[in-house]
């Protein structure tokens, strides 16, 4: 070691040892290499501490609280400070801030594909969603599940609605409409449950249970055990199978007045083809 390196580390052992005891352990004063670097370091942290915000304790005033409070959101401002749940107003304002409005208007319309509402649900929704206290957000994605929900339910009961025509156009054919007129009669007739009677009305009964009622409203009617509206013309009253016997039983009976020309009997003859053949004379 050179003379002058002995005498750079004399004279920095002279610095430390210059300090109190006390001091001398401190990692700040260890780490210097000269007394120029540790003070510079001892500045920086009183800086450090003159920007540092002491916790209140528990002996602070409500007043000191919300001094420290302030601080606080004035260092962070995205912090938001937790609200006493006991306290309505404290709750609101949270609330607000993280998205509710403040009227059940606030939430706006809920719109997108495959999206529906009943009539008056929409408005139904947002005043529950405004007393649970929902945000903008939490409403949006609660109203399009029950939206996307409902229109699934009505996209099925419209398919369940047109395969349930078919079969009974297959079935029944022009008469169709008739019959089922018939059928809905019968049912209010006979007392039947409502939920039987809203199932007709909606369309949305089954074929083979409407064909079931029906037979039992032929039936009724032939016995005479009840009174209800029938369809008195041609189209409401024949089904295919029905007209195609009709046509047979004329074409069989060489006396009737078709086979002579007449031109009534020749009408209805028509109008039975019509009603046996269905698709071909749509």
């Amino acid at each position: 070691m050179t003379d002058q390196q002995n005498q750079d580390q004399n004279q920095n052992q002279d610095w430390r040892t210059s300090l109190p005891e006390s001091v001398q352990d401190w990692a700040e004063v260890k780490q210097a290499e000269n007394p120029e670097a540790f003070w510079q370091r001892m500045g920086e942290q009183r800086a450090h501490l003159g920007n540092s915000i002491r916790i209140p304790s528990q002996e602070a005033s409500s007043d000191d609280w919300a001094e420290f409070n302030r601080k606080i959101q004035e260092r962070v401002p995205g912090l938001m400070k937790t609200p006493d749940l006991e306290d309505a107003e404290q709750v609101d304002g949270l609330m607000a801030k993280l998205g509710r409005p403040e009227k059940a208007e606030g939430y706006g319309e809920i719109e997108g594909d495959n999206i529906s509402f009943q009539e008056g649900q929409l408005d139904s929704l947002k005043s529950m969603a405004i007393e649970a206290g929902l945000t903008r957000k939490q409403f949006e994605k609660f109203a399009k599940q029950v939206g996307q929900d409902y229109h699934a339910q009505t996209e099925t009961m419209n398919n369940l609605k047109s395969e349930n025509l078919e079969v009974l156009k297959k079935e029944w054919g022009l008469s169709a409409e008739g019959k089922y007129q018939e059928t809905l009669n019968f049912a209010k007739a006979v007392g039947a449950p409502q939920a039987i009677i809203d199932g007709l009305e909606s369309r949305s009964m089954q074929a083979e249970t409407v064909f079931w009622l029906s037979k039992m409203a032929e039936n009724a009617a032939e016995g005479t055990q009840v009174s209800f509206q029938k369809s008195t013309s041609l189209a409401g009253s024949l089904t295919p199978q029905e007209a195609q016997e009709q046509i047979d039983e004329i074409l069989r009976n060489f006396d009737h007045p078709y086979h002579n020309g007449v031109e009534s009997a020749r009408a209805k003859m028509h109008n039975l083809m019509k009603l046996a053949n269905p698709q071909r004379y749509a």
